[in-house]
């Protein structure tokens, strides 16, 4: 394995592993506006293609938005929210402590699916190779 790796980073691998020779290039304006797949991905070609992550005057890295990073602070003020509405509602406390605990629990099941498949999409990995 560690043969396989320092192969891999040194760009120098035997004629047998050819095809662990990789590139990093920037995505083109038209790949990055469209959000579209690599050339390189899409033909016969097979090399490792890295992307570097840039921000722009619109957007942060992307690999934020994969991970749904930086939105810990509106799941906070959603949970303040849930809790106040179900105290308005049933106007018992645990009962509205039961009900946005639920709420987190259901909020945090949709975050991890769709957190996986989102990130299987971004990598182009199969979902059954990514943890859950």
């Amino acid at each position: 394995m560690q043969d396989y790796l320092s192969t891999f980073i040194e760009q120098a691998p035997s004629p047998q592993l050819e095809g662990l020779r990789y590139f990093i290039r920037a995505m083109g304006t038209v790949e990055r506006f469209l959000g579209l797949v690599p050339v390189e991905a899409r033909g016969a070609s097979q090399h490792c293609i890295f992307l570097s992550d840039e921000t722009t005057f619109f957007s942060d890295y992307q690999f934020i938005k994969v991970l749904f990073l930086g939105i810990e602070t509106h799941l906070v003020i959603h949970d303040f929210l849930a809790f106040t509405s179900a105290s308005l509602v049933f106007k018992d406390p645990c009962i509205s402590a039961i009900f946005t605990y639920s709420i987190h629990l259901l909020r945090n099941a949709s975050r991890r699916y769709f957190g996986v498949r989102n990130l299987a999409r971004k990598s182009f990995l199969n979902q059954n190779f990514l943890s859950r």
